[in-house]
């Protein structure tokens, strides 16, 4: 991921996924991915699963608020997820 290499990156952090479900920070690693190739409902996925499985650092909230505000026009969700980050 900081060489840019955002597909090789991707493929490894899916084997990441399929060995540990429930590490948030696998999720969030994957929806960086996604997010840096454009593809923000992949990424909205994997942060939302990664907000599910417990995410201690409130990465997960905070990109998707960022998403929802910047790339979806969505600021009512956007103000939702920042909101929970702020709990």
């Amino acid at each position: 991921e900081i060489l840019q290499l955002h597909f090789y990156s991707l493929h490894y952090f899916r084997k990441a996924t399929a060995l540990r479900p429930y590490d948030a920070r696998m999720w969030c690693a994957m929806g960086q991915c996604y997010e840096a190739l454009e593809k923000y409902s992949e990424a909205v996925k994997c942060y939302e699963r990664a907000h599910e499985n417990g995410d201690r650092e409130g990465i997960a909230l905070n990109k998707l608020g960022k998403l929802y505000a910047e790339v979806m026009d969505s600021p009512k969700e956007a103000a939702e997820y920042y909101e929970q980050n702020l709990r």
